[in-house]
């Protein structure tokens, strides 16, 4: 299966790689990229070192998008990684959360 969003209304919606391979002529859809997890030489998967910025345990260096429920030390690295800008002073979870869908 994979993951699409309408470039207009933002809807996401499942669908299989036939009705993909059939929409690919309308440019209203775009594929979401689910983040890909980092593997060691061996095939393990890498964990993150905790003292950067970058996420270590994923491929592109940032993870997955945080929700609600993830601690504010996990969304300021997320927003590090993605090159938002935030000010660390009197910042809840819920603005920062608001600073990564602006």
């Amino acid at each position: 299966m994979i993951t699409i969003k309408h470039k207009a209304t933002s809807e996401i919606k499942e669908c299989t790689e036939l009705e993909h391979f059939m929409m690919m002529d309308s440019d209203d859809w775009e594929v979401i990229q689910e983040p890909k997890r980092a593997r060691n030489a061996k095939g393990q998967l890498k964990a993150d070192d905790p003292k950067t910025k970058k996420n270590e345990a994923y491929v592109d260096g940032v993870g997955p998008k945080p929700t609600k429920k993830s601690s504010a030390v996990a969304i300021k690295k997320y927003l590090d990684a993605k090159g938002i800008e935030y000010n660390t002073t009197h910042k809840t979870k819920a603005q920062l959360l608001a600073l990564i869908d602006a």
